[in-house]
């Protein structure tokens, strides 16, 4: 047994079935039921990395509804609700790669436009497609990818083609909260 191995996904082909959809069309555009999404998004949440301390940090009146008993955890919370309500925080952030491989971040924090790299990365970066660390970097080229081809019929371009074509917004008036 592995760490995940409460997960379980039915058959590719009874997902299929089930919504409607022709196994064998890869290009095909198919309605997928809010409830649906919703409880697939739901079970690839309970295994992303998470960083806790930042998510309460962001978030004081989850950090507060924690200690008054509401949630277990800011993580049970951005499960049920927290991810849904668009919360920020949950990502965790190498400040110090991140800068490296955006440069426009970099100039920023030195000339304090922004509290820092992970402040400019919940306010601004995870809308710009940039990756927070480098464990996720392919994940993040994937899930733009596919979201492109499926708005849009073609693929985006890669990260590295993105560097430093996208602003930086500040974040000196508030790094906390929704947002």
């Amino acid at each position: 047994m592995n760490e995940h191995a409460g997960v379980f996904v039915p058959p590719y082909d009874l997902i299929m079935a089930e919504i409607g959809a022709e196994v064998s069309r890869e290009d095909e555009i198919i309605g997928v039921p809010r409830r649906l999404l919703d409880f697939l998004l739901k079970s690839l949440l309970e295994v992303v990395d998470f960083d806790e301390y930042q998510y309460l940090e962001c978030n004081s009146d989850v950090a507060e509804a924690v200690e008054q008993g509401k949630f277990e955890s800011g993580y049970d919370h951005f499960i049920r609700v927290g991810y849904f309500e668009g919360r920020t925080g949950w990502v965790p952030v190498d400040d110090e790669w991140y800068m490296a491989r955006n440069p426009d971040v970099a100039r920023a924090v030195v000339a304090q436009e922004v509290d820092s790299a992970s402040a400019q990365y919940r306010s601004s970066g995870i809308r710009e497609w940039r990756a927070p660390n480098p464990a996720v970097l392919d994940a993040v080229d994937e899930w733009r990818n596919v979201l492109g081809v499926a708005v849009t019929g073609r693929y985006r371009r890669s990260s590295a083609a993105m560097l430093g074509m996208s602003g930086v917004r500040s974040t000196r008036s508030s790094s906390r909260g929704k947002g």
